[in-house]
């Protein structure tokens, strides 16, 4: 997951100079690894270094986390392109069913 992360950061760069990617993993809880910033080597060095904890797939937190990554890097009303790109099993395990707001 890992190495796909790294190869998909390396294409977007590629393509898109100047844009901004942040990351974070989730398992039974969401955890935060980087915000959002054209440090490209050191988003790599966060997802390298995050580990897999268990496996749960709590999609739900992810999406809640990556709202509050969104919403912490861009001012109320700031009109951007806000793109989540998620690698999972496809299985939730975790909150199957909520609502994320």
């Amino acid at each position: 997951m890992q190495n796909f992360a790294n190869e998909l950061i390396r294409q977007l760069v590629a393509r898109h100079q100047g844009v901004r990617i942040g990351a974070l993993s989730f398992s039974e809880e969401a955890t935060f690894l980087s915000p959002l910033t054209t440090d490209y080597v050191g988003v790599s060095q966060a997802i390298q270094r995050a580990r897999h904890i268990n496996s749960y797939t709590n999609q739900a937190a992810a999406f809640r986390m990556a709202r509050t990554i969104f919403n912490s890097a861009f001012p109320t009303g700031a009109p951007r392109v806000k793109i989540i790109v998620m690698a999972t099993d496809g299985e939730p395990t975790k909150e199957v069913g909520e609502e994320v707001r």
